[in-house]
């Protein structure tokens, strides 16, 4: 299947709040709407962030799946890096590799945005994501991911 991706705007607003919460909802993530649309609005308003894209089957269909980069700097990696912190397909494109070629994409403009290294985190019983991202030469560094809410 021919993808169309697009980088995300306020106009993507609904569909990514929506797709957010379901992706959230697979494993039982607190969502909270209007503080999740403040969060994403403010995002999309500041390149400098990052970048989402959001995917589509035709220019004119329906997004069924979106992916975001969020940026920052690493003395270890050399440079501008990203987190891969969320990548989402409705259930019913799931299973067919478009999740390959979607991230495929995602990787090609990596390099054109001068990014170093992807980092992301998938959780422990997410066996298809981890095979994806492994065949894509994601390796587990062998370190913890930790984390303090502020």
């Amino acid at each position: 299947m021919h993808l169309h991706y697009e980088i995300a705007s306020l106009g993507h607003l609904p569909q990514l709040l929506d797709m957010q919460e379901a992706f959230y909802a697979i494993d039982n993530y607190p969502f909270d709407r209007p503080k999740a649309e403040g969060v994403m609005r403010h995002f999309l308003q500041t390149p400098a962030l990052g970048i989402i894209w959001v995917v589509k089957p035709a220019p004119a269909a329906e997004i069924f799946g979106y992916l975001a980069f969020t940026f920052c700097y690493s003395f270890e990696f050399g440079g501008k890096i990203a987190f891969l912190d969320e990548f989402y397909l409705k259930a019913d494109f799931r299973g067919r590799g478009l999740g390959r070629q979607i991230l495929s994409y995602a990787l090609q403009q990596a390099a054109e945005l001068g990014l170093q290294v992807i980092h992301l985190e998938a959780e422990r019983h997410n066996q298809a994501g981890k095979s994806l991202y492994h065949k894509f030469g994601f390796r587990d560094h062998d370190r913890h991911l930790m984390t303090k809410i502020i």
